[in-house]
């Protein structure tokens, strides 16, 4: 009985704070310069997505979000029997439905244009993918006839510097590093994401 009642009375506290909290909801668009490779150059995309600003202490924020994000790869493969040369690039595209859960802080939030900084984990689940002109499914097993098996999960780590101006528009540079390998069939080679992304942001 007293388990119920002190789980009664936090998930009451709980509830009034979200309920009294101003929080804030956006839209914004991106898009993605990707680069799997050192070697290799950088290719495009784009991103889309929904996120919330919950106010924790002062001015830091915690912000969940909802992404969809297309990155683009362009994958070398070696011949090791030949000296480790490129015999041959690929690209890759693949639609990632993307979780960011970020802190962001907030400098100079008073005034009309302030500045910001986020960082934070994203986890992406990969919805499908397409290799050069055709539509394969690059998330299917190698045995089963698939001649690239991409990662379907990917953890990035991710960073954003940006404006906010009129306490509504927001501008932000951002940088994600995944850590799952791309390209499982080339375990030799690093091919994780290297996402660069210019956006704009838009709260209600």
């Amino acid at each position: 009985m007293k388990k119920f009642i002190l789980t009664s009375c936090l998930s009451f506290i709980t509830m009034s704070m979200f309920a009294f909290t101003p929080l804030r909801f956006g839209v914004q668009i991106g898009v993605n310069s990707n680069k799997t490779d050192k070697d290799n150059i950088s290719n495009g995309g784009y991103s889309l997505g929904v996120f919330t600003e919950i106010p924790t202490i002062g001015q830091l924020y915690l912000c969940p979000g909802l992404n969809f994000t297309q990155k683009t790869s362009t994958l070398s493969y070696k011949n090791t029997g030949f000296g480790g040369y490129y015999v041959g690039k690929d690209e890759l595209k693949i639609n990632y439905l993307e979780i960011p859960i970020l802190f962001k802080y907030k400098f100079l939030a008073d005034k009309e244009i302030s500045i910001f900084t986020s960082a934070g984990p994203t986890f992406s689940f990969g919805l499908n993918g397409i290799k050069g002109d055709n539509y394969k499914d690059v998330f299917k097993d190698l045995k089963n006839g698939s001649d690239i098996y991409a990662s379907k999960f990917d953890l990035g780590l991710n960073a954003n510097i940006g404006i906010e101006i009129f306490n509504k528009a927001q501008v932000s540079l951002g940088y994600n590093i995944g850590t799952s390998q791309v390209n499982k069939e080339a375990k030799a080679q690093k091919t994780k994401n290297r996402t660069t992304t210019l956006s704009i942001a838009y709260l209600f």
